[in-house]
């Protein structure tokens, strides 16, 4: 199970504590504890293309799905994972901000910030960028769908030849959405598994990364103008979501 981890409150329990103890000695004993503590998060950087619902996978975990606002900065969401402590950072996914995602990619290739793996978040182009889009054909929904996963992998060709071995240890491509293509579910599974999509990922496998492909389904909802509905009821997407917390946590330890 996934809790929301009160960053804030241990702050206050450090400080607070810091407080009754007699001596600075003390103070500052006590209060590098609780930062040593935090230390050991698990980092995971968040990327994907704009849409694609990387802050509703995060908000999915923390049980917030009520709004989901667009990311337009570097956020950090701290949770546990069976009590394993994770820091989430969240990049945001507009063209615009390609500058920050590539920063903070960086930032790992330096050895700045250590961080444990990367979440590549895709939806099978069914990318919902915020603005209404009315699809009256079939033929207009396959053209966007298609020039959205064109999309997607020119985002992972940015990031994925600049990651060495020993930057990090696990890349996870998280393919979100699923309630919108589970029925062509025989088609996605190998399209990003080891189709088009997954030459970059091969790759990072060569430099001694684990990689892992899991589907996903952050919340229930049609698509646009309601041309493709979702496929779900909440008890599918509950099951999803603990298969993804199972296959994650045994990834990642």
């Amino acid at each position: 199970m996934l809790a929301r981890l009160g960053w804030s409150e241990i702050i206050k329990g450090a400080t607070a504590i810091g407080k009754i103890a007699s001596t600075d000695r003390q103070k500052e004993t006590i209060l590098n504890y609780f930062h040593r503590i935090w230390q050991k998060n698990e980092k995971i950087l968040m990327l994907g293309t704009y849409g694609s619902g990387k802050s509703q996978f995060i908000q999915s975990l923390l049980g917030e799905l009520s709004t989901v606002p667009k990311t337009h900065e570097i956020e950090k969401f701290y949770l546990s994972l069976r009590s394993k402590p994770l820091l989430f950072v969240d990049t945001p996914g507009d063209p615009q901000y390609i500058g920050e995602r590539l920063a903070e990619v960086r930032n790992i290739i330096t050895g700045e910030y250590k961080y444990g793996g990367i979440i590549n978040v895709v939806s099978n182009g069914y990318d919902q960028r915020g603005d209404y889009k009315k699809f009256t054909t079939t033929d207009e929904l396959d053209s966007y769908i298609t020039d959205v996963r064109k999309a997607e992998i020119d985002s992972l060709s940015h990031w994925a030849p600049l990651i060495r071995e020993g930057d990090i240890r696990w890349v996870v491509n998280l393919v979100n959405k699923a309630d919108l293509w589970w029925d062509d579910v025989d088609d996605v599974e190998p399209y990003y598994r080891n189709g088009e999509f997954s030459s970059n990922l091969i790759s990072l496998k060569s430099r001694g990364i684990k990689v892992s492909t899991i589907p996903y389904c952050a919340l229930t909802k049609p698509f646009y103008n309601n041309i493709v509905h979702s496929k779900f009821g909440e008890e599918q997407r509950m099951l999803l979501t603990h298969s993804f917390i199972n296959d994650f946590y045994k990834f990642i330890k």
